[in-house]
């Protein structure tokens, strides 16, 4: 039972890990834009589970996520603007 709950544990951590690091909704969704598959079904199949593709995908999405992070803070439009009217 140890062994299951360390393992579990691991597992916990690395996905908690991979999605802070890699995660950004657009590189998992744009390789699905070639199918023709309006309700995006097969981004939720148990045959190609999203975790594993961030985790071969590491490099490439950590440097995509770097990148629109830095066009998010350089982009002069504020999102929630918490000025009163006049």
């Amino acid at each position: 039972v140890l062994a299951l709950f360390g393992v579990l544990l691991l597992w916990s951590a690395t996905v908690q890990f991979v999605g802070a690091w890699t995660y950004n909704h657009v590189g998992w969704v744009e390789q699905w834009k070639e199918h023709d598959n309006p309700d995006r079904a097969s981004l939720w199949r148990w045959t190609h589970p999203q975790i594993v593709w961030h985790i071969a995908n590491f490099g490439a999405q950590r440097t995509l996520k770097h990148r629109y992070m830095q066009e998010y803070v350089s982009d002069p439009k504020p999102i929630l603007n918490l000025s009163s009217p006049d």
